[in-house]
């Protein structure tokens, strides 16, 4: 295993500040990536030696939890896996669905532009935040599906943000 684009490594939780950016940005990208911890660069295995202080394995384990607390809170589908060298992460965002085939995430992504489409058509004013509680998916997801149907021509933003209204101007 080796770092790229979609995996970051990490070889100990001390670095969590590092991979809570790493992540982010693979997020932001590639919709879904993996974090580990425990494992170098190049992909050796350093594992974590947690085992010396109880304190430090309870703080461990509600650290998962407030991780996987915020990700709920944000919209964002997180998995933890167990690893024999430790604990694996999987972070998945906006319209992908985990261990579903392209088609599949493609078949979500292109439901939500054309729940998008329909509602701006129904209401040119509605903000980012009132599409995705509408849809049901994060402020990021409509982001980027916003940002899809501008680049493929079928919407524009006309006006500022506060007080404009979105146009539909072609086909998607």
């Amino acid at each position: 295993m080796k770092e790229n684009e979609t995996v970051e490594l990490k070889k100990s939780t001390s670095e969590i500040k590092e991979a809570v950016i790493a992540i982010s940005a693979i997020l932001n990208k590639h919709g879904s990536g993996e974090l580990y911890f425990g494992v170098k660069n190049d992909g050796a295995a350093v594992g974590q030696d947690i085992s010396e202080k109880r304190e430090d394995i309870e703080r461990w384990g509600s650290g998962l939890r407030r991780i996987y607390d915020e990700c709920k809170q944000a919209g964002v589908k997180v998995e933890f896996k167990k690893l024999k060298s430790g604990f694996l992460s999987v972070f998945y965002r906006g319209g992908f669905v985990p261990d579903a085939k392209a088609g599949t995430a493609q078949k979500t992504i292109q439901k939500t532009t054309q729940k998008i489409m329909e509602l701006i058509k129904q209401n040119p004013e509605l903000t980012r935040r009132e599409l995705a509680e509408k849809i049901g998916i994060s402020d990021s997801g409509i982001k980027f599906s916003l940002n899809q149907l501008k680049k493929k021509g079928a919407i524009k933003r006309v006006g500022p943000d506060k007080g404009g209204y979105w146009k539909v101007i072609g086909k998607k």
